[in-house]
């Protein structure tokens, strides 16, 4: 049987392209965009490559022909395509392959794990987010300075999950959709739409660049696409971190549930037996969004809380600077199915909402600065509610929020051992750990009937201390910004005008007894 030559990605570090040999009748995908090319020739294989990366190129080859290649131009193609799926997007209701630094399904593990801890008396209650949250990890082409875009991309991939909006969905998916270059070119394109002009001032050009973001920029790319955000600052925290998680836990847990906007989206006739049975647990599954928070020099998303039997609270994580062990992921990826058919997850009707409002004949992105209107789908205004707060630059009277970025510091310790990189931690959040960040597969098979049994089997300390910040480690740090969404209705004109200054609510210890206002519209 005749064979053709096959060119494929080489998953380690190394920069060499691998041609092996396959049977014509064997399946080949493109490793982008995952079309068939089985019926195409190498050379029309190789163009379809060029098409990819024609952008970075230049001049736009058409499907078929043949571009004159030579290794070093096979070389630097090789390493735009490894950077472009490094660089790829995946939400719960997303059609392709899962990438190996999306680790959805996490939560109904933490959860089971919770559980446990409780019936060992350990933790006493814990609240966690919306279960389509999903880890996401920094990769090699942005180890050192992505974690805020990579929490970024966790906050969307749970955006897309959630159904109580239906209409962020087609602000996010709109061309071009989240990425980490892709959110450059977003801050990018709200600077030029007018927001955020000390911000542009700072760190334009900013795509292409490995430039550190923080809270402040992911909040005007949101507001950019008209999806409502608020910032909050903590400017005096102390070795106790007790107002930030007093904070975090009022979210996600408020005492008067009443006021809850989970509770007050959720009309009786609304409300099933799972959602009585999840609020009567010491162990409560929301529909909260995950919260970002920043220090200088590193962001972290929080999916929950967690409070032991002597009363500390742990905030629960997802750090895109350190990956899931490869056995909690694998129990993660088994419950993505049930995830995927949950009644908190995305339902039909808001992807048919999805697919007619991003799709239809003459559309016009509703995100572009000449038909801001748009975004406004009900036609009613909303009074805005800026928030005040100091001054970052004492120079500057309309800077109204502090600006924190973060990324892995400068003097940090990175080495690249065989197919792992050693991540010294700086903020020693684990008491000088040096964790090893593994190459992972993502073609993770699991039968039914294994589904809950991996994360039966997984130890709960095991599973709780991969993801637990501890107050100790908070306190480290005297200055935070919390990023949380409002899961208010799409930005009206009127406010997106007025978030094109940037503001924040500073909470001080004296106002930290004051429940409940924080969330204020």
């Amino acid at each position: 049987m005749a064979s053709l030559g096959v060119i494929v990605l080489d998953d380690s570090d190394s920069e060499d392209i691998q041609v092996i040999t396959s049977s014509a009748t064997d399946p080949v995908f493109c490793q982008i965009c995952n079309i068939s090319l089985t019926k195409q020739s190498l050379e029309a294989r190789q163009a379809h490559y060029e098409q990819h990366f024609s952008e970075d190129q230049g001049e736009e080859p058409a499907f078929g022909e043949i571009q004159e290649t030579t290794p070093s131009k096979q070389k630097e193609s090789m390493n735009i395509i490894r950077r472009t799926r490094d660089d790829a997007f995946w939400h719960i209701d997303s059609n392709k392959p899962v990438p190996k630094n999306y680790s959805p399904g996490l939560l109904p593990v933490i959860r089971q794990a919770l559980l446990k801890s409780h019936s060992k008396g350990l933790t006493t209650r814990a609240a966690l987010c919306h279960e389509g949250a999903v880890h996401i990890s920094t990769q090699m082409m942005d180890k050192l300075w992505g974690c805020g875009y990579r929490n970024f991309l966790m906050s969307c991939s749970a955006l897309m999950a959630q159904n109580s909006q239906p209409t962020y969905a087609p602000q996010l998916m709109e061309d071009p959709e989240p990425g980490v270059r892709n959110l450059q070119r977003w801050i990018e394109a709200a600077w030029s739409a007018g927001f955020d002009k000390e911000g542009e001032a700072d760190l334009k050009p900013l795509l292409g660049t490995t430039k550190w973001i923080g809270t402040v920029e992911i909040s005007v790319a949101f507001s950019y696409r008209g999806i409502p955000t608020k910032l909050v600052d903590f400017a005096e925290v102390d070795k106790g971190a007790e107002i930030v998680t007093k904070w975090i836990v009022d979210y996600f847990d408020p005492v008067d549930s009443t006021s809850s906007k989970v509770a007050s989206a959720l009309s009786p006739e609304k409300k099933t037996i799972g959602d009585a049975l999840r609020g009567a647990s010491p162990v409560k599954m929301t529909d909260r969004m995950p919260l970002i928070l920043q220090h200088k020099g590193h962001s972290r998303t929080i999916v929950g809380y967690e409070m032991m039997k002597n009363g500390t609270v742990n905030l629960l994580t997802f750090d895109p600077a350190r990956s899931p062990p490869a056995r909690i992921r694998q129990a993660g990826m088994s419950q993505l199915s049930s995830i995927q058919s949950s009644p908190t997850a995305s339902s039909s009707k808001r992807k048919q909402f999805f697919e007619r409002v991003l799709h239809p004949r003459g559309h016009q992105r509703a995100s572009d600065s000449s038909s801001n209107s748009s975004i406004d789908r009900k036609g009613k205004k909303r009074q805005a509610s800026p928030s005040s707060g100091p001054s970052s630059r004492s120079n500057d009277g309309n800077r109204l929020v502090k600006r924190v970025r973060g990324g892995l510091q400068s003097g940090d310790n990175v080495v690249a051992v065989g197919n792992a990189v050693e991540v010294i931690d700086v903020d020693d959040d684990f008491d000088d750990e040096v964790e090893i960040i593994e190459e992972r597969s993502s073609n993770v098979k699991v039968t039914k009937g294994a589904m809950s049994s991996l994360s039966e089997a997984l130890d709960s300390s095991e599973v709780l201390n991969s993801f637990r910040l501890r107050p100790k480690n908070v306190g480290k740090k005297d200055k935070y910004q919390i990023l949380y969404f409002t899961m208010d209705d799409l930005l009206t004109q009127e406010e997106r005008e007025d978030r094109k200054t940037v503001h924040s609510l500073p909470i001080k210890p004296d106002s930290s007894k004051s429940k409940r206002t924080f969330f204020s519209k």
